[in-house]
């Protein structure tokens, strides 16, 4: 999904992120659910030959991985400037969990406004870091560091959490590579339909996107906590983007190339952390095969094994946000959900030598009135429950626990009660609205063990994926 200012799935999956086209948020406490972008409509389209590299083996990073269980919560940078008590909550309930890993954006691109008063990038200086922002990155390292203290570093139900890092996105929340073909000294590019699609052709906004990532890198690597702690040993790997697509260019080749550049360019930076992209796993003009799997039936432009084929992507993503793309009868999106899963763990077993894979973000929404419907939302009953929420987690736990492959998942996604509350009411951003239905809010839901199906799974999940870890991969006390 995108995220947005609120993230979500299904293209704001999200606010995912967008917004979904972002997944749709968990809520903790009392969080909002993550905004989702509208699912995209069937277009049949031509299909182009495409040439792709030998497959490279998996990555030395890859093959080192250890299974995590985590979550997304795209507001934590956002968050720091105007409520950082939130974002402690918002921590402090994940870890108290045990999720280990934490989606998050690691960009705000957005301009200038009386909501938005520190972007990580300037429209005057896109491709540069703003230190007059980076306080955000700052306090939120600090923060996490602070709340891994919690618990000993050594337990295993409550293991020191990391960050995954996503560095744009493609829809508009939060800016993405639709700001970027604004900016003036980028694509300086009039507001149109499809213009996000654009940043694929245009030279000097790819090259502001590799000028900021390395920028931030940089910072990172060389930054430490008040107490002395490294940045790089609190970062779990880095997300090259949220949901990229290419409907209007028709052309996946673009998007699997600016992909290659750009994993080229964090890998130069960053030896160390793996790679991946927040893809949804659309199959493209190679996968004949899977083309009646792919609710767009290849026309989004995006072709997810030749994006796995590349060897600096260490491992891969799939969003599946069946209740935005197909159906919202709950019994079916569970079914294709759990299809939409094996099919791409086939495709990584049989065709990219056994590259590790993480569904990145799933949920489903349990909102009782919106649902995506050709681009709009309408007045139309959505059926799930959280009984139909618990069974999606199990079946995803039981996944995690039989099948190596899957290296991790992230469930859509963890809020704070009061953000939750908040999200319909902000009139200021461009969030779907619908998104809140897949927010999991800990703070507001009853405690594990106290007859909470949701909850109850997703600490059992974590539980699972603890009892693989190895204490020795776990950051030094600082």
């Amino acid at each position: 999904m995108c995220l947005s200012v609120a993230q979500t799935m299904p293209y704001a999956p999200r606010v995912s992120g967008s917004v979904r086209a972002v997944a749709r948020p968990v809520v903790i406490t009392a969080a909002p659910a993550r905004p989702v972008a509208a699912p995209r409509r069937h277009v049949a389209t031509s299909r182009r030959v495409v040439i792709v590299a030998a497959v490279s083996k998996p990555s030395t990073l890859a093959m080192q991985m250890k299974p995590f269980s985590g979550c997304n919560c795209y507001y934590l940078l956002e968050k720091m400037k105007d409520d950082k008590a939130m974002v402690e909550r918002t921590l402090t309930a994940i870890h108290d969990m045990g999720f280990s890993v934490i989606r998050t954006w690691a960009f705000d691109d957005r301009p200038i406004d009386v909501y938005h008063t520190h972007p990580l990038q300037k429209a005057d200086e896109p491709g540069k870091l703003n230190m007059d922002a980076v306080w955000k990155l700052r306090d939120l390292f600090d923060l996490l560091e602070k709340v891994n203290a919690k618990y000993p570093r050594d337990d295993p139900k409550h293991p020191p959490m990391k960050l995954m890092l996503t560095l744009t996105n493609h829809l508009k929340d939060y800016g993405g590579h639709y700001q970027y073909m604004r900016w003036p000294k980028c694509g300086n590019t009039a507001d149109r339909a499809g213009l996000e699609d654009e940043f694929y052709g245009n030279d000097a906004a790819k090259k502001a996107y590799a000028s900021y990532v390395g920028e931030l890198i940089a910072y990172c690597r060389n930054g430490t906590t008040s107490k002395g702690m490294p940045y790089f040993d609190l970062i779990h790997s880095w997300d090259i983007c949220n949901e990229p697509r290419n409907k209007s260019r028709d052309n996946p080749q673009e998007v699997t190339d600016w992909i290659k550049q750009a994993a080229d360019a964090i890998k130069a930076a960053d030896k160390t952390h793996p790679v991946t992209v927040g893809l949804e796993g659309f199959y493209g003009p190679m996968d004949p095969e899977h083309q009646n799997d792919d609710p767009y039936n290849g026309s989004e432009g995006v072709n997810w094994r030749a994006i796995g084929e590349l060897g600096n992507i260490d491992f891969m993503s799939i969003h599946p946000w069946m209740d935005q793309w197909r159906t919202n009868v709950p019994q079916q999106i569970i079914e294709d959900t759990e299809k939409w899963i094996q099919t791409h763990m086939d495709v990584c077993r049989d065709h990219l030598e056994g590259k590790p894979l993480c569904i990145q973000e799933y949920g489903i929404s349990v909102d009782p009135s919106n649902a995506w419907v050709n681009d709009h939302i309408v007045n139309k009953q959505c059926l799930a429950t959280d009984q139909h929420r618990t069974e999606l987690f199990e079946m995803v736990r039981k996944k995690m626990h039989d099948d190596s492959l899957l290296i991790g998942a992230m469930v859509w996604m963890i809020a704070d009660g009061q953000y939750a509350e908040n999200y319909d009411q902000d009139k200021h951003d461009t969030i779907d609205r619908s998104s809140g239905g897949h927010m999991i809010v800990p703070n507001r839901s009853k405690k594990p063990g106290k007859d909470n199906g949701v909850i109850d799974v997703l600490v059992e999940q974590c539980r699972d994926m603890a009892g693989r870890h190895k204490l020795d991969d776990l950051p030094p006390q600082s």
